[in-house]
């Protein structure tokens, strides 16, 4: 078994998630271990804030304050750690996907 660093399983989580391909079929062509890439990639989604690297996705059930005059109820709120985004629609994937990965 060959050991990685941290940011190196890293890098293979953002191969997998790039590459399209399940877990399981992108560990198989990378020849590792599919349960312990996913026992990994829990592991480090699992870490403190500071080290997170990735972003939790909730559905909103509070009302945020928009603005002085109006209060409405957002579909969809992305937070991590102190900061969070709320959306009053539910945003198109792949914009999503372009804006955590910037945010990454």
């Amino acid at each position: 078994m060959i050991r990685r660093s941290k940011e190196q399983w890293l890098a293979l989580i953002q191969q997998q998630a790039e590459s399209g391909l399940p877990a399981v079929q992108f560990c198989k062509q990378q020849n590792i271990c599919d349960k312990h890439f996913s026992l990994r990639k829990k592991q480090l989604r699992d870490a403190s804030p500071a080290t997170q690297s990735f972003v939790r996705i909730q559905r909103a059930r509070e009302t945020v304050s928009v603005n002085a005059h109006e209060n409405t109820a957002p579909s969809m709120m992305l937070r991590c750690g102190p900061s969070a985004l709320y959306f009053n629609s539910t945003p198109n994937v792949e914009w999503l996907a372009k804006l955590m990965k910037q945010l990454a």
